[in-house]
């Protein structure tokens, strides 16, 4: 099985390259910044996960509480593995909700910004959770920072699942696998 990610790592990511040269140019390790950046995700998406699973909104930044009391969420599954029967790719669904009425996939940002790529990952867990049986109506990126959120979200996700199609099939060819 291919993850999400590992498929979408084809992709260039041109405007990493200014930032890793501006950040080396401040004497900055991308590498350590990276690691202590990903352990500050984690930490976001496991206290997110607690809440999720009935856990008190403590522990949550506030940017999330703030999106938790501006919209009606009910959680129905958190942080799930999930395997595609035919295409051959797995991953793990940040968040599956009702939203305001809607059946909705979410995922939980720490970025600087809400990037198309964003979207080409949630097409491919869209996908993941309709090959489960779990039907999505509207797919969404919420980025968090500090006491704030950014909502961003989209109905339809087929072209962007398949330009994710495309970048599963490039890694195949190009890692044999």
């Amino acid at each position: 099985m291919i993850s999400v990610s590992k498929a979408l790592s084809v992709l260039a990511k041109p405007a990493l390259v200014g930032w890793a040269n501006r950040m080396g140019l401040k004497g900055i390790d991308t590498s350590k910044y990276n690691t202590k950046r990903s352990g500050e995700g984690m930490s976001v998406h496991d206290a997110i996960e607690a809440w999720m699973h009935g856990e008190s909104e403590e522990g949550c930044p506030d940017g999330f509480k703030k999106f938790i009391s501006t919209h009606t969420v009910e959680p129905l599954l958190a942080e799930v593995y999930m395997e595609h029967s035919s295409l051959g790719y797995c991953g793990r669904i940040d968040a599956y909700c009702m939203v305001n009425g809607k059946l909705c996939l979410l995922d939980f940002k720490t970025s600087k910004g809400i990037y198309d790529d964003m979207f080409y990952q949630l097409a491919a867990y869209r996908e993941l959770l309709e090959d489960n049986g779990k039907p999505v109506d509207r797919v969404a990126v919420v980025r968090l920072y500090g006491d704030d959120y950014e909502y961003k979200i989209k109905e339809r996700t087929v072209q962007e699942f398949e330009v994710f199609k495309h970048c599963l099939e490039i890694y195949r060819l190009t890692k044999g696998e």
